[in-house]
């Protein structure tokens, strides 16, 4: 994996952050010291040349009583005492959730870490790419539905302004994506913003070329 490439970071999670919590993005303080470790697999699917083509596997999670419950999600979870890192922690999570085996992917980089308030989770996703089509096996106890979606979907432009009601009870004005009968919202939201500006402003482009070889051309 490589980490020293630049990333927009808050810049582009702040297009898609709920309005309620845009000013917090802007405290020193965040996010606090006691936030708790996590992290989660964004895995992409190539096809063709175009990165904007290529596809992202997005969960949705089960209805749970929980603040992220039946939320469009990426696998990930909370990091285990028994976890050497964050990258092992999304790992096993996607194992666990989605029956995704290392050796099916190329992991590529860590990504910019976003801090969840209602979970007080602070999250770091890592960016993998899959050698093959693979044979996922949602755990039904916290999968209900996947979709691999095209990256051009999450156009800033493509977003969809909501107003609703989170499982906390707290009523939220956020925007979003609409696909496949999802709403991608949130931290999820936040996070394929900047997957999206790392694409279009060509640097996953440059990442890809030095970390990711394939002599049989990744066109699944």
């Amino acid at each position: 994996m490589i980490n020293n490439f630049p990333l927009p970071g808050k810049e582009a999670h702040i297009r898609l952050a709920p309005h309620q919590r845009r000013a917090d993005m802007f405290l020193d303080h965040y996010p606090p010291a006691g936030a708790k470790e996590s992290a989660v697999l964004v895995l992409l699917f190539p096809q063709g040349s175009d990165l904007m083509d290529w596809r992202v596997l997005i969960i949705l999670r089960n209805s749970y009583n929980g603040v992220h419950s039946a939320q469009a999600a990426f696998p990930g979870g909370k990091r285990e005492q028994t976890d050497k890192s964050l990258a092992e922690t999304a790992l096993r999570e996607a194992h666990e959730e989605m029956a995704v085996k290392i050796e099916e992917i190329t992991t590529i980089s860590y990504l910019s870490e976003l801090y969840v308030p209602p979970s007080n989770f602070l999250i770091k996703p890592l960016l993998a790419v899959a050698k093959k089509e693979i044979g996922f096996i949602p755990n039904p106890r916290e999968v209900a539905n996947y979709s691999l979606v095209p990256l051009k979907e999450f156009n800033p432009l493509k977003a969809v302004n909501k107003r609703f009601q989170s499982p906390t009870g707290e009523w939220l004005d956020a925007p979003g994506y609409e696909y496949d009968g999802l709403f991608i919202w949130g931290a999820t939201a936040m996070i394929l913003s900047e997957l999206y500006q790392l694409v279009d402003d060509a640097i996953l482009n440059k990442v890809l070329s030095i970390t990711y070889i394939s002599s049989s051309n990744p066109s699944i």
